[in-house]
């Protein structure tokens, strides 16, 4: 059985995943993302040494741990899925 992959998923509810394998997305994936395809990835890599991101998951907000002030940011929102594998 194959892995299901981040833009396979075609529903309309809002999925929020943590424990993305961020270090395969395109970019530096240290802020949480919204997929065009509803998902809304929020692993920001603390394990990796990383900070520790919040989402507020009604307005696309976030804050980060290690920030020299509390300001909440708009969610990346990307236009398509890449990943690299």
């Amino acid at each position: 059985m194959a892995a299901v992959q981040p833009g396979d998923y075609k529903g309309k509810p809002r999925v929020v995943a943590g424990h993305t394998p961020v270090q395969y997305m395109d970019g530096d994936c240290r802020t949480p993302l919204l997929l065009p395809n509803n998902i809304l990835l929020v692993d920001t890599g603390t394990a990796l040494g990383c900070e520790l991101s919040a989402v507020n998951v009604l307005d696309l907000t976030y804050i980060q741990s290690g920030a020299e002030s509390v300001e909440w940011k708009p969610v990346e929102k990307l236009r398509e899925v890449r990943m690299q594998w």
